[in-house]
């Protein structure tokens, strides 16, 4: 996981850092081969987002620059492929996932 998250997570007394999640980022990242070293994702936190799916949809079409044709993994085609597919991990249409990197009760 990126470093900055660690460093978000210090246990430091007086801190209001409670919770840190890390999102899933389809990217070039995802085509590098076992044998390569890499930090793999996985989730272990679902967000139901069957009835906003159409909004994120709509939303990642506003970074036309970062988003390539299908099948790129950055596409908006593979990014509802995505949600669709975690989403029936868990028995949703479609879900947001996250890695839990920090969960602390109050």
């Amino acid at each position: 996981m990126p470093s900055g998250g660690f460093n978000g997570s210090s246990p430091i007394t007086g801190s209001s850092v409670r919770q840190i999640l890390y999102y899933e980022v389809p990217s070039a990242t995802d085509w590098i081969f076992s044998g390569a070293s890499r930090v793999e994702f996985v989730p272990n936190c679902f967000e139901n987002i069957e009835s906003t799916l159409d909004r994120k949809m709509k939303a990642l079409q506003a970074y036309s620059a970062e988003m390539r044709p299908y099948p790129h993994a950055r596409s908006i085609e593979a990014c509802e492929y995505l949600a669709r597919q975690r989403g029936s991990m868990v028995g949703h249409k479609a879900a947001e996932t996250f890695e839990v990197g920090k969960m602390v009760s109050p």
